[in-house]
């Protein structure tokens, strides 16, 4: 290894290559550059490559971990330095023997949320919701329910995807980056027939995410239901048709689950459903 040059390049310097590299071909051009400059932010990107050891990492792992950051955002921050690392070694000729972060241990993500609604939550939820200032609010929790699709899809959704004749959504781009399409229910239907047409061809006219999450949560806070996220709609959705007997195939086609554990964490059977199954009740 040669330390001299790498006593001359920072890490701010690596994962900035890394991100003019890299940045014409990332999905969300905006969020990618937001997280390369909030990782830049760091002081342990101020580092020498030579000082970039597996120990400082682990102590930074461990810092963020201490001041409340989430694994899953800790392994974001871990993930971006061992990519800008790779890339340094395979194609800038960045003469580092292995790539540190290989070595640490991960922090552990906690257990999955399974917050599903009773239906009596739910019923009241969206009588909540069809009140607010904003119209589109109640529909959007019907359609992300009864579809299962997640928040961005639903917002880049465009009419010239919908098959009205066999009731079908066709999604360009999903989470996973695979294209699929999926079954809408009558109730779905309903609710793309409802919204306005406007110039730019999207279903729903909401602007930003933001814009929803504030809605959206005023109306949760409003119904005075705790510890629900528009996400958790996806869990909603995905136990209510388990119960109604979709099998795991079927699941994973309408949902864009690549991986049938993933798919588990989303789905959560009620326990006076599976006490009338036993009885023969359904």
């Amino acid at each position: 290894v040669d330390n001299s040059r790498l006593n001359t390049i920072r890490l701010r310097e690596l994962v900035w290559l890394f991100y003019e590299k890299t940045k014409r071909g990332a999905k969300h051009p905006k969020r990618f550059k937001s997280e390369v400059e909030n990782l830049l932010s760091f002081p342990i990107c101020n580092l020498f490559l030579t000082e970039l050891t597996v120990q400082v990492l682990a102590e930074f792992r461990d810092e963020h971990i201490a001041l409340g950051k989430s694994a899953s955002t800790v392994k974001k921050y871990l993930g971006l330095i061992s990519r800008a690392i790779n890339k340094g070694r395979r194609e800038m000729s960045v003469p580092l023997a292995y790539n540190p972060v290989s070595i640490i241990e991960k922090p552990k993500e906690g257990k999955g949320r399974d917050r599903v609604l009773s239906e009596i939550e739910y019923e009241h939820l969206l009588n909540v919701a069809s009140q607010s200032k904003q119209y589109w609010v109640a529909d959007i929790i019907i359609f992300a329910q009864e579809t299962l699709m997640r928040q961005g899809e639903i917002l880049a959704m465009k009419r010239c995807n919908v098959s009205r004749d066999k009731s079908t959504l066709y999604i360009p781009d999903s989470k996973n980056g695979e294209a699929r399409s999926i079954g809408l229910s009558y109730e779905a239907m309903q609710v793309i027939e409802k919204q306005p047409v406007g110039i730019d061809g999207k279903v729903f006219q909401i602007r930003t995410r933001q814009q929803l999450d504030y809605w959206f949560r005023k109306a949760v806070d409003e119904a005075c239901i705790m510890d629900f996220r528009f996400h958790d709609l996806r869990h909603c959705g995905t136990s209510r048709l388990a119960e109604n007997g979709w099998n795991t195939q079927e699941l994973q086609a309408q949902g864009g689950w690549k991986d049938v554990r993933m798919l588990a964490r989303y789905t959560h059977i009620n326990s006076e459903h599976l006490a009338q199954k036993l009885r023969g009740k359904i």
